[in-house]
C-alpha cells in the first residue's frame, strides 16, 4: 500500500473572526499538522500565518516576491514594500 497524503486547502479562514476565534481556529490546524496533514492557507492576516506556517510564498500582482521560510518572507524588503508601500518598507 502507499502513503496516504493529507492535504487541506483554506482560504481566508480567519477573515471576520475575532482574536478568540482566530485562537480556537489556530489550535485546531497545529492539531491537523501534528497529525501530518499539510495546510495551504491563503490569508490576509499575517500575524496568524506567521505562527502557524513553516514555508510562505508572497505574491504581488500575482508574481512570487519571496518564498522561503516564513521569518525570512516576513522580514523581506520587497513583501514589506509590496504590502506596507514604500514609505514603511
Amino acid at each position: 500500500m502507499g502513503m496516504l497524503c493529507e492535504l487541506l486547502l483554506l482560504d481566508e479562514p480567519a477573515s471576520g473572526l475575532g482574536h478568540d476565534e482566530i485562537a480556537n481556529l489556530d489550535a485546531a490546524l497545529r492539531d491537523l499538522k501534528s497529525h501530518d496533514v499539510t495546510l495551504c492557507i491563503v490569508d490576509h492576516k499575517v500575524g496568524f500565518l506567521g505562527r502557524l506556517a513553516d514555508r510562505s510564498i508572497a505574491l504581488h500582482h500575482g508574481a512570487v516576491i519571496a518564498s522561503e521560510k516564513t521569518i525570512d518572507v516576513l522580514a523581506d524588503e520587497a513583501v514589506a514594500t509590496a504590502y506596507l508601500s514604500k514609505k514603511h518598507a
